[in-house]
């Protein structure tokens, strides 16, 4: 997993704190009120694992399909035939967010960027990003862990196929 130190201190940081509250106020109020501070910290427990457990951590070609990993799950956001562009931004300036996870550890959501307008994002970081757009209008910002092997070799499987299978998209970097 890509997290950084900053967000793993501040994420078992947030665990020790809230188990050193759970402690203190055990043997402060008695054991009557164990039960509901022990639901406390289970409902806590379940939250911060569904946001955990909903971080985009990698993306990757799989035969013809683009893949967006999870820590959990995977998700399939694309062919690679249905491509139109494809470029690999330095940095990513987020906009109004529309719906989803603007997330401690990572983004899962759709945006709105400058310069590219709405799109989803379902990335770790935002800087050296793959901006990827469908013939069918949907744009998709993704951080898979080598940007430039990522565009390569989505531009190798363009170029071997024939012209009516991958029509040739737009590769830049901007």
């Amino acid at each position: 997993m890509r997290f950084g130190k900053i967000e793993l201190c501040i994420g078992l940081g947030s665990y020790i704190a809230t188990a050193l509250i759970f402690t203190i106020s055990v043997l402060y109020s008695g054991a009557h009120a164990f039960i509901l501070y022990l639901a406390y910290g289970i409902i806590f427990l379940i939250l911060t694992l569904i946001l955990v457990l909903w971080v985009p951590i990698d993306a990757y070609v799989e035969g013809d399909n683009i893949v967006v990993k999870y820590i959990a799950r995977k998700q399939v956001i694309g062919k690679i035939q249905d491509i139109k562009e494809i470029r690999i931004l330095d940095k990513v300036k987020f906009g109004l967010l529309m719906y989803g996870n603007k997330g401690f550890f990572g983004w899962d959501m759709i945006v709105d960027v400058k310069d590219i307008g709405t799109c989803h994002v379902k990335a770790c970081r935002r800087h050296n990003v793959v901006y990827i757009e469908f013939r069918n209008g949907k744009k998709y910002i993704i951080s898979p862990k080598d940007p430039e092997k990522f565009v390569e070799e989505i531009r190798k499987r363009i170029e071997s196929q024939p012209a009516e299978v991958y029509p040739i998209p737009l590769i830049a970097r901007k």
